[in-house]
């Protein structure tokens, strides 16, 4: 249920966030205070294949993101960070731009990286006691769970897209199969830059709910009913 594009494929890039938003010391990732979703499925699976989430932290700072497999085509990461002086935007891969407040506008491509092998490396150099610690311990992770696990208490129920926005396609090519929701790129984008809700512009939903990290008890209840099952019975 919890195995998702969230949970999984893109799971480093929201904790990328969350290590944005950390305190000042190089080593830390930010604690949620709040957070807001939306969860959907255009393909016929049990847990959801987009997510559209606000988070909120104890420090006042806003996370935005929205993640899909629902898409075809040409995929694209990226990243925006608002700051006192300047604006930071990074394409993964492709280019990194920083935009200050006073006009400028700087542009670079980024180095040549392996993030697969320099994790390696990063973790054998600790093996040896050359760094103090791996890059990222179970510990820092507690933030990105509280995230997933909040994000689906918040929506409470995975709504499928409607039909009409969806296509079936074949990657001759590749020879897969993809299934792609129409729209969806500008509903991120009005999403990320402009804070829309896709439920209520187009999606047919209500909002999810405001939840705080006091509301982690209920995830099993609302996995189950996310999944059809009947409430636990206490015995």
């Amino acid at each position: 249920m919890v195995d998702s594009c969230f949970g999984n494929a893109f799971a480093h890039f929201v904790h990328n966030m969350l290590f944005w938003t950390g305190g000042p010391e190089l080593f830390s990732w930010a604690q949620i205070a709040a957070v807001r979703a939306e969860l959907y499925r255009a393909h016929a699976i049990e847990g959801a294949d987009t997510f559209f989430v606000k988070a909120d932290t104890p420090g006042g700072v806003t996370i935005r993101f929205a993640l899909t497999h629902a898409c075809a085509g040409e995929s694209t990461q990226a990243e925006e960070v608002v700051c006192e002086k300047a604006v930071l935007r990074y394409v993964v891969g492709r280019q990194i731009e920083v935009r200050w407040n006073d006009g400028r506008i700087e542009r670079s491509a980024p180095e040549e990286f392996d993030g697969l092998a320099e994790n390696h490396l990063d973790y054998y150099r600790y093996l040896r006691g050359e760094s103090p610690r791996p890059a990222t311990t179970l510990a820092d992770c507690r933030p990105f769970v509280a995230v997933n696990d909040l994000a689906h208490i918040s929506s409470g129920r995975i709504t499928p897209i409607p039909a009409a926005f969806v296509t079936r396609l074949r990657d001759e090519k590749d020879q897969k199969d993809y299934v792609s929701v129409a729209g969806i790129a500008a509903a991120i984008e009005q999403f990320l830059s402009r804070g829309l809700w896709p439920g209520a512009h187009g999606w047919g939903r209500e909002r999810g709910a405001d939840v705080t990290p006091a509301d982690l008890p209920r995830l099993h209840s609302v996995l189950r009913a996310m999944a059809g099952l009947p409430p636990c019975t206490p015995t």
